[in-house]
């Protein structure tokens, strides 16, 4: 139920907000990657 609040405060912010948690998932499983292959 609280996932839920916070979906209507990003809707409320606006979508960017949605892209730059995309952005921060992304690196961090390239970074999870990397470490791998390392």
């Amino acid at each position: 139920m609280r996932r839920r609040k916070k979906r209507r405060r990003e809707k409320r912010r606006g979508r960017r907000k949605k892209e730059e948690r995309r952005e921060e998932e992304e690196e961090k499983r390239g970074r999870g990657r990397k470490e791998e292959e390392s």
